[in-house]
Order: structure tokens, then sequence, then C-alpha cells
């Protein structure tokens, strides 16, 4: 399946896409970048020149590195962060520097001569009309493309980015003792006879405020947000770690205080 990642530099700045096709991954940078390429998958680490493509089943991340520090980064949706391909690139590259045990290798009662090595075949070298160059109007075609591929990029980051919601200002002052909301009852399983409201208001995200009552008589407050499931939740839900099935058939973000 054909897709696209972004390539972003040490400063978050996009400077360029990944294009990966089935595992074979290719860059197209803004300008040239100097840098040392891998490409990284959950079992191994491919270096790669960022002129040419290479091919790695499995895929999810190209790392760019210089003297010792990462300078660029592009990822698939939902792959590791850096932090963590950096220490998957170090174990990789201390697996595959560790020296196999060998049995040592008795010496021979006589030396024998060495073979003289075969000289190498010359290869024919490409001649200028095999090389293949585009046109004016083919750069200016991939030039648009890529511009486009940027300002969709962009704008999909910047609803990832949305500003995070503080747990206080979802919360409306009010007595949870009336009966509003008493016909709740959206998690029964998780937290039963617990106390809903649904709360929603100009500056509000809209979601659910419940109270809850546990065997041990601590009271707990829950917060409920509805969204889609993923292995994490979303940036502006700050704190909220858990993610349930409510009675209604809504998934929910929840957070516990």
């Amino acid at each position: 399946m054909l897709s696209y990642w972004i390539v972003r530099d040490r400063n978050e700045c996009p400077i360029g896409l990944a294009r990966c096709d089935d595992g074979r991954v290719s860059l197209q940078l803004n300008a040239p970048l100097q840098a040392d390429w891998t490409l990284l998958s959950d079992a191994d680490a491919l270096p790669f020149d960022a002129d040419g493509e290479a091919f790695l089943a499995d895929a999810f991340a190209v790392l760019g590195m210089r003297e010792g520090q990462p300078v660029a980064f592009a990822a698939a949706p939902g792959a590791p962060s850096l932090a963590c391909c950096r220490s998957r690139l170090s174990q990789i590259c201390t697996i595959t520097t560790e020296p196999p045990a060998t049995a040592p290798v008795p010496e021979p009662d006589e030396a024998l001569p060495e073979p003289e090595p075969e000289p190498m075949p010359k290869m024919p070298e490409p001649s200028a009309d095999s090389v293949p160059v585009d046109t004016v109007d083919e750069s200016a075609e991939r030039a648009a493309q890529f511009s486009l591929l940027l300002t969709r990029a962009d704008a999909f980051y910047a609803q990832c980015d949305a500003p995070v919601v503080p747990a206080d200002s979802m919360v409306q002052k009010g007595d949870m003792d009336s009966d509003e909301g008493a016909g709740i009852d959206l998690f029964p399983q998780v937290f039963p006879r617990a106390k809903w409201r649904y709360v929603d208001g100009a500056d509000i995200l809209p979601h659910y405020e419940g109270f809850w009552t546990g065997p041990n008589g601590l009271r707990t407050r829950i917060l409920a947000v509805r969204g889609h499931a993923a292995p994490r939740p979303p940036r502006a839900l700050f704190g909220f770690s858990r993610f349930l099935r409510g009675a209604d058939g809504n998934g929910y973000w929840i957070k516990t205080e």
C-alpha cells in the first residue's frame, strides 16, 4: 500500500517526504541533508542512500543520524516514537557487531600457497543517452505535487496539535446530589451505580461527568469524552488514559480523579 511519511528535522519542521510502497522506501527532501539514513522495522535496520531506494519488509520509520545525533525522522502512523526507534537501532547494531562464537581452527601441518585473485571484469560505463532526465514540465509537475502533499500534511498535524484541554475547565460546579442524570448508566460493569450528568457549554468540551463510590468507600470523579479506539488518546485529552465502550454503544476516553 502506498503511503507518505512526513520527514521532520530536529526542530520538528517538515523538510520533505518519505514514500513507502509495500516496504520500498525513497526520500523526497526539499534540500540535500548530510546524514546517515537508516530504514527501521521491528526486526531489522537497513542503511540506505537518501538519493536511492531501499526495501525492508514491514518498515515503519526512517532515521537520519549525524555524529551520533538524530537530524531527521519520519514514521508511519502509529509507529514508535523517535526515542524508541533510536533505542531499537542501538540494540540491532549491538547484536550485529557481536562476533559469533566459533570453534578454534587447527593449524595445518604445512602452509599452502594462497591462490592468486582473479581479475575483476570491467563493467560497461553508462552512456549519457541511457540516463533518464526529467523535462521542465515533469519537474514542475513533481514540485506542484510535493507542495500539495506538504500543505495537506501541515493541515493534518495542525488538527493533531490542538491545544490541551485542562480537566478543571471540563467540570461544571454544581450539586451532584440532584436527580439530574439519574437515568444515565454509562458504564454499569466498570462503575456500577455511578451518578452521571452530561456537561456542555460555550468553553467546555462536551462530556459526561460522574461520581462513583467504590467498595472501599472511596469517592471517585470520572470524566468521559466520546472518541475512537486508538493505541493512545488524542493529544487534546491530557490525562485521559483509558478507553471504554459505553452502554450506549459509543466509545469514550476516561479520566479518573
